[in-house]
């Protein structure tokens, strides 16, 4: 995927967010920004979650944003465990299916 591509990619996610009508218009770099945000505390959850801390005690909180995002990309996935030399920001096949239903859900439960 290029730059060009990329870019085209995240003008129409930012279109998508804004057509919400949520209050605020938001620019492609608050987007960005955002979505970094949100994968790095997934990868610190994913983490977390992979390797819990020793010695008892309750069970480590995670976002229930991280909690989507795993479940889509999936908790063994390059995203969260890397790949040298490879974008590896992308879903898995496996887990587009989950990601769909987990939308159809989202969809139902807001409305």
């Amino acid at each position: 995927m290029t730059n060009k591509h990329k870019l085209a990619a995240w003008k129409s996610i930012t279109g998508a967010i804004n057509d919400l009508g949520d209050g605020g218009i938001r620019t492609v770099e608050e987007c960005r920004k955002k979505w970094k945000d949100l994968l790095s505390r997934a990868k610190k959850d994913a983490s977390v979650l992979k390797n819990p801390p020793t010695g008892g005690g309750p069970a480590p909180k995670t976002s229930p944003y991280s909690n989507i995002m795993i479940a889509i990309f999936g908790e063994d996935s390059p995203t969260f465990n890397g790949l040298n030399g490879i974008d590896s920001s992308e879903p898995q096949p496996q887990h587009l299916k989950r990601l769909t239903q987990t939308c159809q859900l989202s969809t139902v439960v807001s409305h």
